[in-house]
This record gives structure tokens, sequence and C-alpha cells, in this order.
């Protein structure tokens, strides 16, 4: 689906810039994110309303809380191994 294709190139990466560093700490803030993801995804269905949850299955999308969870997982993991890390002594044990 070309509106899909459009979706990820041009608009998921800017609702998604830089989640790790500026996570949206206010619920207002997550559900004007969502809303913005919510209203994309409708544009190539026109009138037709499902719930959305559903609207992202048909898709084959996550919500966006779900894709600023995994980009912190995968933050924190890539820096762990690092020694210069800031969070590097939190996961470091003494023997």
């Amino acid at each position: 689906m070309l509106f899909l294709k459009l979706y990820k190139t041009h608009v998921r990466p800017i609702l998604e810039f830089a989640n790790s560093a500026w996570t949206p700490v206010l619920q207002r803030n997550t559900l004007f994110l969502e809303s913005v993801h919510r209203r994309t995804t409708r544009i190539p269905y026109g009138r037709v309303r499902l719930p959305y949850p559903e609207w992202l299955a048909l898709m084959h999308l996550t919500p966006l809380s779900e894709r600023r969870k995994r980009g912190d997982l995968i933050t924190a993991f890539q820096s762990l191994p690092d020694p210069q890390s800031p969070i590097h002594h939190v996961f470091t044990c003494l023997l």
C-alpha cells in the first residue's frame, strides 16, 4: 500500500524523532502524539470507522507508546557495553 509506505517514510520518523531523549512525560503530550498517529492512519480508509487497535492491526502498525518503549530499550542496551555511558555503572556488579 502506497499510503503505508509514505506514512512510514515521512510521518512516523517525525513522531519518533529522538524519543529516548524527550519521551513525553505528561499524559496530554502522549495523547496528542497518538491523536496525530490516529488521524494519519485513518486517511486511506475514508469514512470507515474501526476501533483504533483494529485499525493499527489492519495496517500492521503498533501504537506509538509501544514504539517508544522499544526505542528506549534499544538505547539502553546499546549503552550497556560502553564504559563511558552514564548508566553503565548501574548494570555492573561487584564480585
